[in-house]
């Protein structure tokens, strides 16, 4: 049970820094 949750929370990380660092690409884009 805790160790289920603990796995959905670190996936949760993962998707929310990949999703930041395509953000940051992005907006360097529309920038340069």
């Amino acid at each position: 049970m805790i160790l289920s949750l603990f796995v959905i929370f670190f996936f949760i990380l993962i998707i929310l820094y990949y999703s930041m660092n395509t953000i940051r690409v992005s907006l360097s884009r529309t920038n340069s």
